[in-house]
């Protein structure tokens, strides 16, 4: 592709339309003119608004749903080559982009905010739209979480920005083209698919090398120099920190029971003692790059710590479903150890005296395999694991047979940790409800459907009322 496919106006369908990404295309296209179709394996709420909008929809894969006059067909990341609609418009030749190609075409045409990292670019995605919206900017976004303080995962706006998450797998970030850039953290994950963090760090470096000379790349103070020793690197690289020789620094902080207070150095001057509502030293770092970029583009960054105070989160990060009777039922997408660390720390700081559970389905059987070790040691750190069955994502049936969740629990184990394995989300929820005691804290974890089981139980705890735990 060259890159410009969306120039003219364009007869696009789109597989695994209902995505919080491939949605937000959807919109955009629309919204610019073009003529959208699409189709799901499933139906939904973005479904429904989608057609809503004008988009028609099918649900299930099938050749004929393609239709005659199709010129381009965009497909998610998650469509196999063997889906019929993939194989028709092949068989036509009809010209196919990837979600990241098309993402890239319509942000060359903005100007792009792409915002990456092994971990919270989902967040630090969803803040940067809504400081920006709440700015006076009207941004387009593209988040890939809901972000209920701006009404979903996508919206179409009037200004020039598109802020974008962007994903490191398959190398895929490397279609967009941003002005603006915000690396949150290089790490190592997606090992089926990088050999480790050398090669991770490459491709963050040639991520980098995207952004022209009048642009920006924000990212923690310990990746400067992963940037700044790079000849191909042009951009004005600035490093944020905690306490650190970074340019945007957060000192003196404050973490009360829902808040964290900190004051704001910027390029060694005080600027702003601001207050977030978010739990976790991450997001101190999360907000700080937010204020770098915001400041960058143009905006009082005064302004926009007022407007990140108001920031209630991305949904299934840090999300409390159920707080009654000193117990807490929450749910956080965390499915990496530096993630699950970071948000049992949160636990601990949040809830200091509390009893933790913590409910963690492993999310793709390689991730699991190649991080076995970090992950029980960062399980280790909950009073109780229960851990169910693996969810099983880009999975081979040889790396689903080296790899189960009894492996990872006898791990825990060792570590003089408890933990247990119940493969079924029945019996993990009437193993909850058996065992909670007041001043307990159970999360439930993972980027499969764990959430459901906090769902579930804190639907239970509420019909029973605050007084009684239902055995």
């Amino acid at each position: 592709m060259n890159g410009t496919p969306f120039r003219q106006p364009t007869r696009a369908h789109l597989v695994g339309i209902g995505g919080s990404g491939m949605s937000g295309i959807a919109s955009t296209l629309l919204a610019r003119g073009h003529r959208i179709t699409g189709s799901d394996q499933s139906d939904g709420r973005t479904i429904q608004r989608l057609r809503g909008e004008g988009i028609p929809v099918l649900v299930g894969h099938d050749g004929a749903s393609v239709p005659d006059d199709t010129e381009m067909l965009v497909v998610s990341a998650a469509i196999l080559d063997s889906n019929p609609e993939l194989m028709e418009a092949r068989r036509r030749g009809v010209p196919v982009l990837k979600y990241a190609e098309a993402l890239g075409a319509l942000m060359g045409e903005s100007r792009g905010v792409a915002v990456a990292g092994a971990h919270g670019k989902t967040t630090t995605t969803g803040l940067l739209a809504f400081v920006l919206d709440r700015l006076g900017a009207d941004p387009t976004f593209v988040v890939g979480g809901e972000v209920g303080s701006l009404g979903g995962s996508s919206r179409v706006g009037d200004g020039p920005f598109l802020v974008a998450e962007a994903c490191e797998y398959d190398r895929s970030f490397l279609h967009l083209k941003p002005e603006v850039a915000v690396v949150t953290n290089i790490d190592e994950d997606h090992l089926d698919y990088y050999s480790g963090i050398a090669e991770i760090t490459d491709v963050f470096r040639e991520f980098g090398r995207l952004l022209p000379e009048h642009g920006q790349l924000v990212t923690l103070n310990e990746h400067r120099a992963a940037f700044e020793c790079d000849p191909g690197f042009k951009a004005l690289l600035t490093t944020v920190g905690i306490g650190a020789l970074a340019d945007w620094v957060a000192t003196d902080c404050e973490v009360g029971a829902s808040t964290i207070r900190f004051t704001v150095r910027r390029y060694g001057e005080d600027v702003e003692r601001m207050t977030i509502r978010m739990p976790g030293y991450h997001n101190v770092l999360n907000s700080l790059m937010v204020l770098a970029v915001v400041d960058h583009l143009g905006f009082d960054p005064a302004a926009a710590a007022k407007a990140i105070r108001e920031f209630r989160g991305v949904r299934r990060r840090f999300e409390v479903k159920y707080h009654r009777a000193g117990i807490v039922i929450m749910d956080d997408y965390a499915h990496h150890p530096a993630e699950i660390r970071a948000a049992l720390a949160s636990i601990r700081i949040t809830w200091p005296n509390s009893r933790v559970w913590c409910v963690f389905q492993p999310h793709q059987a390689s991730r699991t395999r190649f991080l076995l070790r970090e992950f029980a040691a960062a399980l280790s750190r909950a009073d109780r694991v229960v851990v169910p069955d693996i969810f099983f994502a880009r999975d081979s049936a040889e790396e689903r047979r080296l790899i189960s969740s009894r492996d990872l629990v006898m791990k825990v184990l060792n570590l003089g940790a408890n933990a247990e394995y119940l493969p079924d989300f029945k019996d993990i929820e009437q193993h909850l409800l058996l065992n909670l005691r007041p001043r307990d804290v159970v999360v439930t974890m993972g980027a499969g459907d764990i959430f459901r089981v906090a769902d579930a139980v804190a639907a239970r705890l509420e019909n029973y009322g605050s007084t009684s735990i239902p055995a």
